[in-house]
């Protein structure tokens, strides 16, 4: 056995070994009891804001945590700088809100709760404290403190350098000896409860505290966030007062109270720094129907949409229907939540008033729109649909209705099975007063849009009447006037209505010109339809009476142009030009002429020459001169049919020709033709005189 082998054998044992040893102290020390699925469920994630995690202690990376999810015994949650969560405890009332970039994790000792608060703040709240249910206790662990919380609400703060502060809001809590528990206590707004304000009313927040002995002055400061304290312009008023109005800002945010003496001996004061929520007091607004509207609904489908904004951002709505001014007569009482509408189904006309009113959070008190009226009227008969296009007095190119033709459109009609569409033509007299009008299109059907054809220049009106299922007949719709016009013709340039186009372009394109036409003309827009479609033309105005126009394909193309006033007025149009678009074919090779040979021999001196028949159209030709690899050795550009050939390398060839036309594109290479030059040239390197070579 050679020595590489026998190291290798050794080697693989001593890994071996290795693995074995880590494996076996692996299995040893594993814990199997930090199995997160037979950990026992301690408590409920209720909600979250953004992005929130979990992880048992034992572990290392975080999971992502979603709402309603388990926890159990030995997790710890966490939020980021921008989550929030809360937590509920199974089988008790207490529930624990984490701020942003807080973290605790979740204990269970002989039955009883225990939370180890590792950073951030919190506030933890039993229900029971309010609702005389039984809860369990929870103990707070920092540290090497333990706090137990009972029956209480408590605000929790822990520093970057590891300080506790603690705020009691209710209840009583024990072992807070000798931490920072502040000492202002403010007694409202709290944690958790909507602030409600109408700064245009100068209605701001009420902020109460436990009175302070004589001489300190209290002021509010409020921010976005803990770090963003500053103090709130005008929230200013005396310790012993215990309260205070304050203008704090509308949303989210923070604010604490600060206490100062002019007296040396008495110490600054603080308060904890609370999570408030201020909304301000803004009374829905009614939209539709608008103040004093006259609405009218079929009798077969009477309901209406009433509509609202809710600029507070109200949770819940009360919505009031009543025949009465003062709501007293009401036909509809609505509770709505998230809501900024509702379907009215009215059993009759009448005069009816409404508002809307926002529900405040944890209160009783609304506040409410004003009082809005609106008149309704249930109709009996058959309504006329709603008249769409053409519009009253639309002026309708005659060159479109003659290809198109001219369709005429309409909204459908509650009841109506069918409608019957009518177009006259008015007959003027003198050119001035109507003298009468003559029906020159009736049709019935089903559908809501009807086609004429062959209409001539001219003024008419049409309308429409909707036939219900007894074949009752509605009014006509009011009648709408329209004029089929027609326009001076703008000629193309050559006069050609329809015509092949061949671009010598790298994509296809097209060059249009025309003829200027009325004088007024300052611009023109010209349009080009791909293949039979009459939608989303290639459109360009320009102020010239030519373009060349870029275009996605080669096709089949119809070009339209016309001509615009300054005032942007149509004053003519051409007539439709059918356009094949394609490429300009390239020139076909030249051919040699027939005194070339088959193989062309070049002479000793590396020469030879060749003639070529011309091709109509050629600018130059090309000679290309090709290896047996086909790779080009030599390329020559000739202005005539002939070329002497000088200063070639001894070889075997393949000789091409092409064509070059006037815009500088290469044709197709045509026949080839060897070409041999001898490897016993008589051409010599250069003697140089004069020079010695040693």
């Amino acid at each position: 056995m050679s020595k590489t082998v026998k190291r290798l054998c050794v080697a693989a044992m001593f890994s071996a070994s290795g693995f074995a040893a880590t494996f076996t102290w692996y299995k040893l020390t594993e814990n199997h009891g930090l199995d997160d699925s037979n950990a026992k469920p301690i408590a409920r994630l209720v909600s979250t804001v953004n992005d929130v995690q979990k992880k048992s202690v034992a572990k290392i990376i975080w999971q992502a945590a979603v709402d309603n999810e388990v926890l159990r015994v030995g997790e710890a949650i966490r939020t980021s700088a921008n989550s929030e969560a809360r937590i509920e405890f199974l089988g008790s009332n207490t529930a624990i809100d984490l701020e942003p970039d807080s973290a605790i994790v979740l204990q269970e000792n002989d039955g009883k709760l225990s939370l180890d608060f590792l950073k951030g703040n919190i506030l933890v709240k039993s229900d029971a404290t309010s609702s005389g249910t039984t809860g369990r206790d929870i103990t707070l662990k920092s540290g090497s403190k333990e706090i137990a919380l009972g029956k209480s609400e408590v605000t929790l703060g822990k520093s970057k350098t590891g300080d506790l502060s603690v705020q009691v809001l209710t209840g009583t809590v024990a072992g807070l000896e000798g931490m920072n528990t502040n000492k202002i206590k403010i007694l409202s707004p709290l944690p958790g409860a909507p602030v409600y304000v109408n700064p245009k009313e100068n209605d701001f927040a009420q902020i109460s505290w436990q009175p302070l002995p004589a001489g300190y002055q209290v002021f509010a400061e409020a921010g976005t966030s803990r770090d963003s304290l500053r103090p709130v312009p005008g929230a200013l008023s005396s310790g012993e007062k215990g309260s205070m109005k304050a203008n704090l800002s509308v949303g989210k945010g923070f604010y604490r109270l600060v206490a100062r003496s002019e007296d040396p001996n008495l110490p600054e004061l603080t308060s904890a720094v609370l999570r408030t929520q201020v909304i301000a007091k803004i009374a829905p607004t009614p939209l539709s129907p608008e103040k004093e509207a006259l609405v009218t609904v079929n009798k077969y489908e009477p309901s209406i949409e009433l509509l609202w904004s809710n600029p507070a951002g109200f949770e819940k709505v009360i919505l009031e229907i009543a025949t009465s001014a003062d709501l007293k007569q009401k036909v509809k009482t609505e509770y709505l939540t998230d809501s900024t509408k509702f379907i009215f189904t009215p059993e009759k006309g009448a005069d009816y008033y409404w508002r809307v009113s926002g529900v405040l959070d944890g209160r009783t008190e609304v506040v409410s729109s004003s009082v809005q009226k609106f008149n309704l009227k249930l109709l009996n008969e058959l309504l006329p649909p709603v008249l769409e296009t053409p519009k009253d007095n639309d002026k309708i190119p005659f060159d479109m209705v003659k290809q198109k033709g001219l369709v005429m459109s309409w909204k459908s009609s509650t009841g109506a099975t069918t409608y019957k569409v009518l177009v006259e033509k008015i007959i003027s007299e003198n050119g001035r007063t109507p003298a009468s009008s003559e029906k020159v299109f009736e049709d019935q059907g089903q559908q809501l849009q009807a086609q004429i054809k062959d209409l001539k220049p001219g003024t008419y009106t049409w309308t429409v009447s909707s036939i219900g299922s007894n074949q009752e007949v509605s009014k006509p719709a009011e009648k709408r006037t329209f004029s089929v016009q027609t326009l001076p013709v703008l000629n193309w340039a050559d006069g050609k209505t329809q015509d092949n186009y061949y671009y010598i372009t790298l994509k296809p394109s097209v060059e249009l010109k025309w003829e200027k036409g009325d004088a007024k003309a300052t611009s023109w827009n010209l349009r080009l339809y791909s293949g039979n479609s009459d939608i989303n033309p290639i459109t360009k105005k320009i102020t010239t009476t030519g373009a060349e126009i870029a275009l996605p394909e080669e096709g089949q193309y119809r070009a339209e142009v016309e001509a615009i006033d300054d005032r942007g007025v149509v004053i003519a149009r051409s007539q439709r030009r059918d356009i094949k678009v394609s490429a300009a074919p390239l020139l076909p090779a030249p051919k040699f002429a027939t005194s070339v040979p088959s193989e062309i021999e070049a002479t000793r001196g590396g020469k030879a020459s060749l003639q070529w028949t011309q091709v109509p159209g050629a600018n130059k030709y090309m000679i290309s001169i090709k290896n047996k690899n086909g790779e080009i050795a030599k390329e020559y550009s000739m202005a005539s049919e002939e070329a002497a050939l000088n200063d070639l390398m001894p070889g075997e060839y393949n000789l091409s020709l092409r064509s070059v036309d006037e815009h500088g594109r290469i044709g197709p290479e045509g026949e080839t033709r060897k070409l041999k030059v001898p490897a016993e040239s008589n051409l010599r390197a250069p003697k140089l005189k004069g020079v010695k070579i040693k």
